[in-house]
């Protein structure tokens, strides 16, 4: 399944949107270079609240990979904390084109990931794959850029999020209480 990116009201700039009252949002990201990649992957309820949040190192030559590596991860976590309704939201574009079938999108680099994420979506009542603008992701991004420099396999949840990605969390608060 697929959903268009949510705008704010008025600016057209894009804000995160928070998941269905019985849903979790799994946000994800990879930061990437030379070869180096940190997977992130951050479970929101439907407050927007912090469930938990991972990163991981991954070894890899290509950028498409390692997004596409982070949605696949994604839903091996959301398996193992038996969240049963997830929407996966990503703005790598060709990795979320890919998982929806848009052939102009398709890149053999991932394809094989894309399979193992059609199989792992199985597992779940409900799961949607979901394109966002990186504005709209930047909880994720800030945790993979702050793991890249760590090198670490990071977890954690909201009180014990980093400073750099709980001000990130923080202005997609502010941002929602501006829609209301």
């Amino acid at each position: 399944m697929y959903e268009e990116p949510s705008q704010s009201r008025g600016n057209g700039t894009f804000h995160w949107i928070l998941p269905s009252c019985d849903a979790v949002k799994l946000n994800v990201d990879a930061a990437w270079k030379n070869g180096n990649a940190t997977l992130a992957v951050v479970a929101r309820d439907s407050f927007g609240s912090v469930i938990k949040a991972w990163a991981r190192q991954l070894v890899t030559k290509d950028p498409a990979t390692a997004e596409a590596s982070a949605i696949k991860w994604a839903l091996v976590l959301a398996k193992q904390e038996s969240f049963l309704k997830v929407t996966v939201e990503s703005d790598a574009k060709v990795c979320i084109n890919a998982l929806l079938g848009v052939p102009d999108e398709a890149n053999w680099n991932i394809s094989t990931l894309c399979t193992d994420i059609h199989h792992l979506a199985l597992d779940f009542v409900n799961c949607v794959f979901v394109w966002t603008k990186r504005e709209a992701n930047m909880v994720a991004h800030e945790l993979a850029k702050f793991v890249f420099n760590q090198g670490l396999p990071f977890s954690c949840n909201q009180s014990t999020l980093p400073t750099s990605v709980m001000e990130a969390w923080q202005r997609d608060v502010i941002s929602l209480s501006l829609l209301v």
